[in-house]
């Protein structure tokens, strides 16, 4: 198989960097939207609302547009990774591996389209790993993981054995989450993987792995610092109902944004509000805690938050992504989420219950 498409140059300027995200965020949203072959660098350029001109500066063709983003997917990965290997308390490889698999199938949810192109219709997408330093990167730790565990494994060619376990792990949840997906529950398709893989490096399954959600409510030896600010903001009426609203590309969430450099998370949780819901808080209440989302490397602070009156629903216009309306009401605290919900806004859910109701 020939090299990967490579980029021309690598931005080094923040200016530069910034550019080259909001090109790869437009290559994402056009691939979802067109498929493979209906993208093309002008209607990138167009999404990006930059030239052409300015894309050709960076990727000669969108080829080499799409590497970049399945290496920037691989860059994803492997830090969820860390971020769930540094949050898993427990010291089994049966955890350690069920954390792992929770995190990766709840970020390839999140664009389920995005995944089919990059990993049925790239031409390149069966490159091999040894031409992306991320996947590189992925293959060692994994390879470290089971020389750590290596009195569990009984495996004994690890090389191989890491092979398998990230073939395992990209097939089956590639199969889960790219259309059609599942037939199944995703939890229960979710536990299968974890079986299948503990099956072949231990000689059989033993204790059942705790989901990654609920690892992530137990209270963490190590101080977490956190990335993200959730603004919690409740009603009562008769039960505990909570502030979230429908996203028009991704389905139903809680109001979460990034901690600036200089802002603390409640302020930032005050300032997502207004931001993105158009709600003035006169006060953080509450400081719930710090929860590790198992999602990328994202941790996240929940603060509840005073408003004033606020209407049954309404569509507020936000900046994101270039405009979006997003739909807020409120949801029943003690009702399941169900699939409309992304995994990691149905952890947090779950957290935030625990919180409100000790």
């Amino acid at each position: 198989m020939p090299p990967l498409p490579q980029p021309r140059r690598i931005p080094r300027q923040n200016r530069s960097r910034a550019l080259v995200d909001a090109i790869l965020e437009a290559t994402a949203r056009v691939l979802s939207e067109r498929g493979y072959a209906g993208t093309n660098t002008n209607l990138v350029a167009e999404r990006a609302g930059v030239s052409v001109g300015s894309v050709y500066q960076y990727f000669p063709n969108k080829d080499s547009l799409i590497t970049a983003l399945h290496e920037r997917h691989a860059v994803e990965m492997h830090a969820a990774m860390e971020t769930v290997l540094a949050g898993t308390t427990s010291p089994s490889l049966l955890e350690r591996l069920a954390a792992i698999v929770h995190a990766w199938l709840a970020a390839h949810q999140v664009a389920p389209e995005l995944h089919q192109v990059l990993e049925k219709e790239f031409p390149f997408f069966d490159a091999p790993s040894d031409q992306s330093a991320a996947d590189q990167s992925i293959h060692c730790r994994i390879r470290q993981l089971l020389e750590e565990h290596r009195d569990e494994v009984v495996q004994e060619d690890l090389n191989l054995a890491t092979w398998i376990v990230l073939r395992t792990m990209e097939s089956l949840i590639h199969a889960a989450v790219i259309p059609p997906g599942t037939p199944h529950p995703i939890q229960k398709t979710e536990q299968a993987i974890v079986e299948i893989l503990i099956g072949y490096l231990c000689g059989g399954s033993r204790e059942q792995p705790r989901p990654w959600h609920e690892n992530s409510l137990m209270e963490s030896e190590t101080p977490l610092r956190p990335s993200k600010a959730c603004p919690v903001v409740i009603r009562n009426r008769g039960a505990i109902e909570i502030l979230a609203f429908e996203h028009p590309l991704a389905g139903l969430q809680l109001v979460k944004g990034t901690i600036e450099p200089g802002e603390s998370s409640r302020e930032a949780a005050l300032r997502e509000l207004r931001e993105e819901s158009g709600l003035e808080a006169s006060e953080v209440l509450l400081d719930l805690g710090v929860w590790a989302s198992g999602y990328v490397d994202q941790i996240w602070a929940f603060h509840l938050c005073a408003v004033g009156s606020s209407s049954e629903s309404w569509t507020y216009r936000t900046g994101d992504d270039g405009g979006h309306d997003f739909k807020f009401f409120w949801h029943p605290l003690a009702q399941p989420p169900d699939e409309r919900w992304h995994q990691v806004f149905q952890g947090a859910l779950k957290y935030i219950a625990s919180k409100l109701s000790a």
